[in-house]
């Protein structure tokens, strides 16, 4: 099962909620990074030794492995972080985001392992952005806004 979280406009806890859910989640779960705005888990986790994260070990060498050709594997991109959870580490700038760029349907794909589910931090939802594949192929999708008239305003344009 994949399940994206995303939000409309600006921040109002998409992270936090899919930290939340994948920490929270009652079988074997992944957390993915792909907010194509940059993304925070390789900065906000430790491995289990308490080293940084490896940021070229993540969506970036997933989406390299899969334009040289190779089988849309998660396994091998997640690192796992203090507290047993698994992650794949988003990009740490914007600009890396189109080197992606066709094969975010095959990311997708690789999103969705027979052994465990996936709760992917898909930050901000833009009409056209690169990861919408992500959000298409998930089982579903959170949308989170913050709790007041504009934030259920840019929701309701987002969904419309």
């Amino acid at each position: 099962m994949l399940v994206a979280v995303a939000s409309a406009k600006g921040s109002p806890g998409t992270t936090a909620l899919a930290v939340l859910l994948a920490s929270l989640w009652p079988g074997d779960v992944a957390l993915a990074d792909v907010d194509p705005a940059g993304g925070d888990l390789a900065l906000r986790y430790r491995g289990p030794d308490g080293a940084p994260l490896e940021e070229d070990r993540g969506l970036l060498s997933l989406g390299a492995a899969v334009r040289r050709g190779a089988e849309a594997e998660l396994a091998p991109h997640l690192q796992p972080v203090a507290g047993g959870l698994d992650v794949l580490v988003g990009v740490s700038a914007p600009e890396q985001v189109a080197g992606l760029g066709p094969v975010w349907g095959s990311v997708a794909r690789a999103l969705r392992p027979h052994d465990r589910d996936v709760v992917a931090d898909c930050g901000r939802v833009l009409p056209g952005a690169a990861h919408l594949p992500v959000l298409a192929g998930a089982d579903a999708v959170v949308l989170v806004a913050r709790p007041d008239v504009a934030g259920a305003a840019h929701l309701r344009e987002r969904v419309a």
